[in-house]
């Protein structure tokens, strides 16, 4: 199977392989041969037929008398909008469903996506069933007794048909037990928001909530895979093992669930609030799913969660540097996950929110500055991702972003999609994707597949000035084109003045003759208009002059299909053209600099 799909589902590509055997220990060596054993012995019990796992049962009253955790909606309440049913992330609703009726009759591992050309990822968001969610949440919404019943049976029809379409371990939507694991919160609040459930249908999704656990426990994403995987299978256990309290296996799956999330919370959450794996939305989905599970622990008094939400504050006052009118930059990977579904989340954390002024997040690698008329400047000065294998972050070192009364004018692109246009996957990944500079057009990592980097570069701030001086001085450097024959090493220099100016210079020093390309990414939108010395940048009330001092003609270009150039993913499976600005000179590395001036309006 194709390294386009997650690698917990399918087998690497070489590369990949090769960097997993290097990193392999003996304990997650016996992990992943316990793990496909038991997968071969289940595969031949499916093809016989004798594939079978009742639930244990459920203490009922004990289950009813636990109190759920708080689902709010994002922003003003809509109860008929663009979440009302299940989103295929701009996938074709046909495709996936034909793929789906071919696919569901056969054992999980024998499943091809490749045969088919689909994204797996947006073949399973519907399967998470979080529009059910939605649907359950919603009737708590409003105080109409007919809609709260109408809601309510819809949620239970295409819970009950997805669980009836589904059986266990059969089909496309097993492969992943991080899709399992986001599916037993969904059982769990079912079962305590459906009042009007048979018995027969309340065994049904008792049985299929027991077998959820039962495989998320066996097949957890450790070792080298740990990550936001580890984090949804952890709260998957948490609420299947609150729902089996009563047994031996549901006690041990609750305590997993904890132990896990206790474990990851100092690896997925840096001692500055930020994100290991090198992506804001993820991030946010990470904090989420720590915050859905904490409330839920902390209410019923299963856990102690007094130190998760002390980490957790730092990672929401973070997250709330970036923001700007609602929104962040789309700094890494983003596949427009939820915790809960789209637009709801749980109770968040409140923490006081930064008006103005510079913060540098020394351990995840970012210094964000706040200017006046509602501004956001972001510079990237940190690693590639969380090894071994890097998969969500992207080849962006030293990159910047800049937002101006929440429009967007220098823009990381987003993502695309994860599946099935690999060109696209690693444009989007790559570095001429991002508002820095490429060296001979290589990327500064090596491109090891979907989900994999190697010869990951590093990152160093080499001075900095106090965050309240001004003006501010703040340079960094990455060595990621050390590889090169002729090794260089990029260095960019940033002067913020007045509130109203940056001026950026890029330097390098090594050996060789080299290309060096500069980009400016222009969010959708956008109007760029030509001026002397540089462009003048204009979106609604926001406008903004970025100047290339020395006459060099500096290119725009947008849409370009070969070589890729110019595109903008604002959501997972959505692509548009965008204007980019590139800057490009050759000649030797000591010899070569660039320098951007960027000027803001002056705001009383």
């Amino acid at each position: 199977m194709s390294s386009r799909y997650p690698l917990d589902c399918s087998m690497p590509n070489p590369i990949e392989y090769l960097i997993r055997l290097r990193h392999l220990s003996a304990a997650e060596a016996f992990h992943r041969v316990r793990r496909f054993r038991l997968s071969r012995r289940l595969r031949r019990k499916a093809l016989r037929g004798t594939l079978c796992m009742p639930a244990a049962s459920i203490d009922f009253p004990s289950v009813e008398a636990l109190d759920l955790p708080s689902v709010l909606p994002i922003g003003s309440f809509t109860l008929y909008g663009d979440h009302d049913g299940p989103s295929t992330l701009h996938g074709d609703p046909t495709e996936l469903a034909q793929f789906e009726e071919r696919t569901r009759r056969l054992y999980f591992r024998d499943v091809k996506p490749d045969a088919h050309d689909i994204d797996l990822r947006q073949a399973w968001e519907p399967a998470r069933l979080q529009h059910v969610m939605h649907w359950m949440a919603s009737a708590l919404q409003t105080t109409d007794g007919e809609l709260t019943q109408r809601l309510q049976k819809r949620a239970k029809d295409h819970l009950l048909c997805w669980i009836q379409s589904n059986p266990f371990l059969m089909g496309p939507h097993y492969m992943s037990p991080m899709e399992c694991g986001l599916r037993l919160p969904v059982f769990f609040f079912a079962l305590q928001l459906l009042g009007n459930l048979s018995a027969q249908e309340r065994k049904a999704i008792t049985d299929a909530a027991f077998q959820h656990g039962w495989w998320v426990f066996r097949n957890l994403s450790l070792y080298a895979s740990l990550g936001n995987h580890t984090i949804c299978e952890a709260v998957g256990l948490v609420f299947g093992g609150a729902l089996f309290n009563d047994t031996d296996e549901g006690r041990r799956w609750l305590n997993r669930g904890i132990e896990l999330l206790e474990q990851e919370l100092d690896h997925q959450i840096l001692d500055d609030g930020g994100p290991a794996e090198q992506s804001l939305a993820y991030h946010r989905f990470v904090l989420d799913l720590y915050l859905l599970a904490s409330d839920f622990l902390e209410t019923n008094r299963l856990h102690d969660t007094g130190r998760i939400q002390r980490r957790l504050v730092l990672a929401e006052a973070f997250l709330q540097a970036f923001e700007c009118s609602g929104s962040s930059p789309s700094i890494g990977d983003s596949d427009d996950g939820f915790a809960v579904a789209p637009g709801w989340s749980p109770r968040r954390l409140e923490v006081s929110r930064q008006k103005a002024g510079i913060t540098t997040f020394r351990q995840s690698g970012y210094t964000v500055i706040r200017t006046p008329g509602n501004g956001v400047f972001t510079l990237d000065h940190g690693p590639l991702g969380l090894p071994p294998l890097y998969n969500h972050g992207h080849a962006d070192a030293l990159s910047m972003t800049l937002t101006l009364q929440g429009e967007a004018l220098l823009v990381d692109p987003g993502t695309y999609r994860y599946n099935g246009v690999d060109a696209h996957r690693r444009y989007f990944k790559g570095t001429s994707a991002h508002n820095t500079v490429i060296i001979d057009r290589a990327d500064q990592a090596i491109w090891a597949g979907g989900f994999a980097w190697r010869a990951p570069f590093q990152t160093e701030i080499l001075n900095q000035s106090p965050s309240g001086e001004n003006p501010f001085e703040i340079e960094a450097m990455h060595d990621g084109y050390r590889r090169l024959s002729s090794s260089v090493i990029h260095k960019r220099w940033v002067r913020y003045t007045d509130g109203r100016s940056f001026r950026v210079v890029d330097s390098f020093e090594g050996s060789g003759k080299h290309e060096f390309t500069l980009h400016y990414h222009l969010g959708p939108g956008i109007e760029a208009d030509e001026i002397p010395d540089g462009w003048r940048l204009r979106s609604g009330s926001a406008k903004v002059e970025i100047l290339f001092p020395g006459g060099d003609r500096v290119e725009k270009a947008r849409g370009r299909k070969d070589p890729l150039l110019g595109w903008y993913s604002k959501a997972y499976g959505a692509i548009e053209p965008c204007d980019v600005l590139q800057y490009r000179k050759t000649g030797n590395a000591k010899d070569v600099s660039f320098e951007t001036i960027i000027l803001l309006p002056e705001y009383s």
